[in-house]
């Protein structure tokens, strides 16, 4: 059960104990967080589930990874920089956020649904274009360079924490907005096929494709 600290006024000399017993319960609870979030690291041991047959065929035959019982260890897996999955008649990829060490992502041209990048933070390059994808999250990919969703039923698609982007092609989704402002060094952006009116923020040497510059 946690402690309840209460300050009340009085001398001097009890504020200031009630200052170093407050410092010491910040200190105490940060020390708890960081030893909760080490302890969310997986061991070798650790068994990650692959639940869709032809991702296990791919980590077997590509990786010579073992799937015992639809499961792979981290160990396994923790240090592969790429992952070719395309046109491949994939429908689930479950299991891919604990590639911790992915550089490349290349899933395009197949059945998904769900892609959940947010623990793929050495990720450089993801296609993911041709699936039946409705929502991406690239907000804590902030190494991106290259990203390719299109053809996918994107709604909106958020690229301000990727600023080291260079190459965009976000195509024949149905994006309404698009703000490329805080990506400086794009350079290639594909997005026709979007009731866009405008893009916003990009650079006037880029490359653009689909929609005009938002004055």
């Amino acid at each position: 059960m946690s402690k309840k600290i209460i300050l009340t006024s009085g001398s001097k000399e009890e504020m200031e104990f009630h200052q170093k017993l407050l410092k010491k319960h910040i200190s105490m609870l940060k020390n708890n967080q960081r030893k909760k979030q080490y302890d969310s690291i997986p061991n070798d041991e650790f068994r990650i589930s692959v639940p869709d047959n032809i991702f296990q065929k791919l980590l077997k035959l590509n990786h010579n990874i073992e799937v015992n019982e639809g499961t792979v260890s981290y160990g396994d897996i923790k240090n592969i920089e790429e992952i070719n999955a395309h046109r491949c008649q994939l429908k689930n990829i479950q299991g891919i956020e604990y590639f911790t060490a992915l550089k490349t992502l290349v899933c395009s041209s197949n059945r998904l649904t769900k892609l959940d990048v947010s623990q793929n933070l050495a990720l450089e390059k993801l296609h993911c274009s041709e699936n039946q994808l409705t929502s991406l999250d690239v907000t804590k990919n902030t190494t991106l360079t290259s990203l390719s969703c299109s053809q996918n039923q994107l709604t909106s698609l958020d690229v301000t924490k990727n600023t080291a982007l260079t190459s965009l092609s976000c195509s024949q989704n149905q994006l309404t907005s698009l703000d490329v402002t805080k990506n400086t060094a794009l350079y290639y952006l594909f997005c026709n096929g979007n009731p866009l009116t405008c893009v916003v923020g990009v650079l006037p040497d880029a490359i653009l494709e689909g929609a005009v510059i938002c004055p």
